[in-house]
C-alpha cells in the first residue's frame, strides 16, 4: 500500500528529525523567520520551508532539510541539474524555480540548474523517497544514494514543489507554486486553474475514503473526483481561502487548516473553530488525527487538541519545544511529534514530554 496524509502507514509532515533508518541519518536546516500575512507578508516560511519527516510503523526514520537538501546517511545535497536542453526548450508556463538559473557551455547547448537542497515534503514509495524541492522534485533510493530529478523540462507544473502525496494506484501527485501534477512514472498530466483548481499555489493534498483528491491552495480547497472539479471558500464555508494542511478523520470529515482558523467538513455542513471556541492560534499549518480520532492542530501558539468536546492546549510552558508548531506526526505507539520553529522536536505520550534539540544531534 502507498503512503498518504490520511493513512497509517506513512504519514509525511513538515517537521525535522535526525533518527535512523539503521544508523545514523544526518540532516540539517536554515530557520527562517515566521512571517504574518495579515501584516502583509507573505507566509513563505511559515507554510512552505518547514523541514520534513517519513513516520512508519516503526516509527521515524527519515528526514529532510529545508535548505540543504535531503541526507540519508551522508550529508552531500542532492546533486547536480539532471537536464539538458536547447534554450528553446525552457517551459513558458510560468518561471523557473527558486533558484534555478541558466548556463551555456561553449557549444552553445543551454543547461538548467535547479536547486533540490530546498525540501519542502517527503512521500515513501517502497524503498525510495521522493522530495519535494524548491528545484524539482527528486527520487531517492537511500540504499545505493542515487537519485534522478524531475523538473519543468521533463512534465513537472513548476520547479517548486510544495507536496508530494502518493495515490493507492502508485500515481504520484506532486504540488506546486504552478499547478498540480501528476506523474504514473511514464505520462505526466498537469492541472491548473482553468482545468478547475482553485489556485495555481498548491499547498497540501490528501485523499478521502472515497478516492477523491483534495487541494489545499491559497485560493480554497478543489476536491478532483477524476472527471469533475469542485471548489470550496469562504463564501461556502470555509474558514479561510489560504489553506495549509488537510486531513481527515475516521468518520471521514475532512479538516482544513487555514490562517482563519481550522474548518471541518462532513460533505455538507461546515463547521469552523477559532480561538473563540478553545484554539490556540487562527493559523493552522498542521493537522494529524489520532488514534482516537482526536484532533490535534499546529499552531503559532501552541498545540491544540480536540477530542469532539473538550479543547486542551500545550505550549512551551507544559514541555513543548516551541510554541511554533509547523508539523505534526503520530506514530504507531500514538505518540505525538511535533516540529517547531527553533525549539526542535518534541514528542509527547500522553504525560510526558520529550524534546530532541541539536545537542542530541538534531540538526540545525
Amino acid at each position: 500500500m502507498h503512503c498518504r496524509l490520511s493513512m497509517s502507514r506513512a504519514l509525511i509532515v513538515g517537521l525535522i528529525l535526525s533518527l535512523a533508518l539503521s544508523g545514523p541519518v544526518t540532516a540539517s536546516v536554515a530557520a527562517t523567520n515566521p512571517v504574518d500575512r495579515a501584516a502583509g507578508q507573505e507566509p513563505e516560511s511559515a507554510l512552505v520551508s518547514s523541514p520534513v519527516i517519513v513516520v512508519e510503523n516503526g516509527g521515524p526514520f527519515a528526514a529532510a532539510t529545508p535548505c540543504q537538501g535531503l541526507s540519508l546517511g551522508h550529508a552531500e545535497p542532492l546533486g547536480p541539474p539532471r537536464v539538458t536542453f536547447p534554450l528553446s526548450n525552457v517551459p513558458r508556463q510560468g518561471p523557473l524555480g527558486r533558484a534555478d538559473r541558466l548556463t551555456a557551455d561553449s557549444n552553445g547547448t543551454w543547461h538548467i540548474h535547479t536547486n533540490a537542497d530546498y525540501v519542502n515534503d517527503l512521500a515513501v514509495e517502497g524503498d525510495g523517497v521522493w522530495a519535494a524541492t524548491g528545484g524539482g522534485v527528486v527520487h531517492w533510493s537511500p540504499g545505493d544514494g542515487s537519485y534522478v530529478k524531475y523538473t519543468t523540462a521533463d512534465g513537472l507544473a513548476d520547479s517548486d514543489v510544495l507536496a508530494i502525496t502518493i495515490d493507492d494506484a502508485g500515481d504520484r501527485w506532486f504540488g506546486t507554486e504552478g499547478g498540480v501534477s501528476r506523474f504514473d512514472g511514464t505520462t505526466w498530466t498537469t492541472y491548473r486553474t482553468p482545468d478547475g483548481l482553485a489556485s495555481n499555489r498548491v499547498n497540501a493534498i490528501a485523499f478521502d475514503q472515497a478516492g477523491q483528491t483534495w487541494f489545499g491552495t491559497s485560493g480554497g480547497v478543489s476536491v478532483f473526483d477524476g472527471t469533475a472539479w469542485t471548489t470550496y471558500r469562504t463564501p461556502d464555508g470555509l474558514a479561510d481561502n489560504w489553506v495549509a494542511a488537510i486531513a481527515f478523520d475516521d468518520a471521514g470529515h475532512a479538516w482544513f487548516g487555514t490562517e482563519g482558523g481550522v474548518s471541518r467538513f462532513d460533505g455538507t455542513t461546515w463547521t469552523t473553530y477559532t480561538t473563540t471556541h478553545g484554539l490556540a492560534h487562527n493559523t493552522v499549518r498542521a493537522i494529524a488525527i489520532d488514534h482516537a480520532g482526536h484532533a490535534w492542530l499546529g499552531t503559532s501558539s501552541g498545540v491544540s487538541r480536540f477530542d469532539g468536546t473538550t479543547w486542551t492546549t500545550y505550549t512551551s510552558a507544559h514541555g513543548l519545544a516551541s510554541s511554533f508548531v509547523y508539523a505534526i506526526a503520530i506514530d504507531a505507539a500514538g505518540h505525538q511529534w511535533f516540529g517547531t520553529w527553533r525549539g526542535g522536536v518534541s514528542r509527547f505520550d500522553g504525560t510526558t514530554w520529550t524534546t530532541y534539540t541539536t545537542d542530541d544531534g538534531l540538526a540545525h
